[in-house]
């Protein structure tokens, strides 16, 4: 999985590379870099990444229309976070992976830079302006 913030939307994208249903093996990688033989380095490595890679879930605030900072998952993966990009909010944003909204963390009214959650515990730690 790997994330990607794009304007006010959290992207999930899920690697099929090694899924069952993609492109697998690194046989059919290569039938698959063999038929995009006349495309150049930059051109070809685009066309096998957007074969590799397929949107698996959107994250947002339809309401507020939100920007986003520092998006991260759990521990375990079932959990994504991400934080308000907005200068004056202290706001975290947890949905699990279905993309339920399960909950807003609110802290001190300063901006949000980074956030990193703990791989084991659940613990989340955020970076504001003042440290």
């Amino acid at each position: 999985m790997a994330t990607k913030v794009k304007n006010q939307t959290l992207r999930i994208y899920e690697n099929l590379l090694l899924s069952k249903d993609g492109l697998g093996t690194p046989v059919e990688l290569d039938k698959t870099l063999n038929e995009l033989e006349l495309l150049d380095g930059v051109e070809k490595l685009k066309a096998v990444g957007s074969k590799c890679l397929t949107l698996f879930r959107e994250f947002q605030d339809s309401i507020t229309k939100m920007h986003w900072k520092a998006p991260c998952f759990s521990g375990d993966g079932e959990w994504v976070i991400g934080g308000s990009a907005s200068k004056g909010e202290h706001k975290i944003y947890i949905w699990d992976r279905a993309g339920h909204l399960v909950k807003i963390l609110e802290g001190p009214k300063e901006a949000l830079i980074d956030l990193a959650w703990h791989p084991v515990h659940p613990i989340v730690v955020p970076v504001s302006l003042t440290g």
